[in-house]
């Protein structure tokens, strides 16, 4: 889908909201193709992401994995305290659309974390996945 925005000096951000059936996908870019002219690209979601805690000797880390997405060049991971509340902040990113899979070393132990994913296309970013829980242990051995 092309989005024709009148008046727009290079450089401007927009952001647009797309909503198909329940679904709503949330783009933005700082890029115009020619000023005036946004090309939104059709990003799916990605799916079944799950997030498993593990030790890696006393180190502790989190495997958030997660179904690829088409049409994505790389995927933004975010993470939220706790089970309800709290913000979804990005705590990587990984290059590839094929690539499935990010290791977060930064976990506390005895914490319990929400993980979600959004596909991304050079500035443009997709709805996230869903989301997954994890419980990391107390103590490393």
């Amino acid at each position: 889908m092309t989005l024709k925005l009148a008046g727009l000096a290079t450089g401007v951000s927009v952001a647009v909201a797309l909503a198909t059936g329940t679904t709503t996908a949330l783009f933005t870019s700082t890029a115009p193709i020619d000023g005036n002219s946004f090309t939104t690209p059709a990003l799916a979601a990605p799916a079944a992401t799950t997030a498993v805690a593990s030790c890696l000797g006393a180190a502790l880390q989190v495997t958030v994995s997660w179904t690829a997405a088409s049409g994505v060049t790389g995927y933004a991971i975010e993470r939220a305290p706790g089970l309800t509340g709290g913000s979804f902040a990005t705590v990587g990113t990984v290059s590839g659309g094929a690539t499935t899979s990010f290791v977060d070393a930064t976990v506390a132990f005895a914490s319990v974390y929400r993980y979600r994913v959004r596909g991304t296309v050079q500035s443009w970013t997709s709805a996230p996945s869903n989301t997954a829980i994890v419980t990391t242990p107390s103590v490393c051995l």
